[in-house]
């Protein structure tokens, strides 16, 4: 059984079900909805790259599995991925949507999707979404289709910081110094504990309950930046019914970020996936590097915590894919679970890249390169841009793009217009974002690939990695 058939057993009791992908990244901002936030600085631009992340759902289906998308993907990137030796799944676009919104908004203003996903419902076709919130509920009720997973309820619960942390309390898990908040008072007292950490010399983080991508997290260095933060979350928390969901707690100095990841069932088996070396910058993730290389007993205790874990969400009525962030420190001390992630993961979508990697026993490196764009940018300019860069069923090294709608995500239906006008003026750079897995025999082959693609990437489209 693949991953994905042990995905969909897991979640719908069937490895050979039929299922509908929604790729709903960042669900976390609607399970934050009512909560009290720490200040945050967000951009259009950033909004409609991750709103077109939904493209990475075709790299989960196969067979006679249906991806929900907000628009068609390029032709030439499709065919690309067959020549790559991968398959194409069906796809139900909705077309008519705003680059701002979320896909599931997008299919609930739609009637045709509507309408279409119904009759595949009928057909016995069930929602694997990323994860789900009330949102989600409230399309699949539109839809008439049952759902792949646990209630919306049980979701929001299992993936707030202040559960992990909990979690970590109670079973005794290494975890960073630290507390979790529900209230003021319990904010209160928080504050007083990152003071104490400041003032032996060390470093507080500030996590809300429900933030994700480097967003809804505060490092703290100095008791001015802890009062000013604490007179935000005061008043903020205040006027919201004193509510404070936080995780307040010590800044750890790592060696390695490390993601790994395990499949409950809904019969409560467990089933350990991977570990994977996770890049990550100011709380963003940027990649990941598979296989990791650690030491048997790094990953004993890992895989003992992920039962640990499993034992506690099986008894919470979660199933499905779980992903847990960890650290080792620079003494080499690992911190097995710093937060839990019941829900798809950047990896998830890697799965059949990564079945393809343990086959040819090699190695993988995935990440995205940012361009800056004057212009929509086509899968056959870039095509022929990387050119022998590319992986192939042929050449199985290279660059396997497992996304490419997030490159021109932030240009607009008059974009493209102009594109093709003879007289097309050019426009201020607008900035993309290409994902892909770089795979080769070995980490020095990958880097000399990464180096290359990025040159010439940067050489085109300015700042490429």
């Amino acid at each position: 059984m693949d991953f994905i058939q042990r995905v969909k057993k897991a979640t719908t009791g069937a490895a050979a079900s039929r299922t509908m992908l929604l790729a709903n990244f960042e669900v976390e901002e609607s399970w934050a909805e009512g909560e009290t936030t720490l200040p945050r600085v967000g951009s259009e631009n950033a909004a409609a790259i991750v709103n077109r992340m939904d493209e990475f759902g075709i790299w989960l289906a196969e067979g006679e599995d249906t991806v929900l998308l907000k628009e068609a993907p390029d032709p030439a990137y499709l065919e690309g991925i067959e020549r790559q030796g991968f398959e194409v799944p069906k796809m139900l676009v909705v077309g008519q949507h705003s680059p701002m919104s979320k896909i599931t908004t997008d299919a609930r203003n739609n009637p045709s999707t509507l309408r279409e996903a119904s009759r595949l419902a009928g057909e016995g076709v069930m929602m694997l979404p990323h994860s789900l919130s009330v949102a989600e509920s409230d399309l699949c009720r539109d839809i008439g289709i049952a759902v792949a997973g646990p209630s919306d309820d049980v979701c929001r619960r299992v993936n707030g910081k202040v559960f992990s942390r909990r979690l970590a309390d109670s079973m005794g898990i290494r975890q960073p110094a630290g507390v979790a908040t529900e209230d003021l008072d319990d904010w209160k007292r928080a504050v007083e504990s990152a003071r104490s950490l400041l003032q032996d010399g060390r470093t507080a983080v500030v996590k809300e309950a429900y933030g994700v991508s480097g967003k809804g997290i505060a490092v703290v260095k100095s008791e001015q930046r802890l009062n000013r933060l604490d007179a935000i979350v005061t008043q903020r928390a205040e006027s919201n019914g004193g509510r404070a969901m936080f995780s307040v707690e010590e800044w750890v100095n790592k060696s390695v970020d490390l993601n790994f990841q395990f499949t409950l069932g809904r019969d409560g088996a467990t089933h350990f996936d991977f570990i994977k070396l996770a890049e990550t910058a100011r709380g963003v993730h940027l990649g990941h590097s598979y296989p990791a290389a650690l030491s048997a007993a790094h990953v004993d205790e890992i895989e003992l915590t992920a039962e640990r874990i499993a034992s506690k969400l099986r008894s919470e009525g979660y199933f499905g894919v779980v992903g847990v962030d960890s650290i080792i420190d620079d003494a080499g001390v690992v911190y097995p679970m710093l937060e839990i992630n019941a829900r798809f993961n950047m990896s998830t979508y890697q799965a059949k890249i990564d079945q393809r990697v343990d086959a040819q026993n090699a190695v993988a490196r995935a990440k995205h390169f940012t361009l800056q764009l004057g212009a929509p940018l086509t899968y056959l300019t870039l095509q022929g841009l990387l050119a022998e860069c590319l992986f192939t069923a042929e050449r199985p090294a290279g660059l396997v793009i497992n996304n490419f709608a997030t490159v021109n995500a932030a240009f607009g239906d008059g974009d493209f217009e102009a594109q093709s006008a003879p007289a097309a003026r050019p426009r201020a750079s607008t900035q993309g974002r290409l994902y892909g897995v770089i795979v080769g025999q070995d980490a020095e082959a990958v880097d000399r690939l990464d180096a290359e693609i990025s040159a010439r990437l940067e050489r085109s489209y300015g700042r490429a990695a």
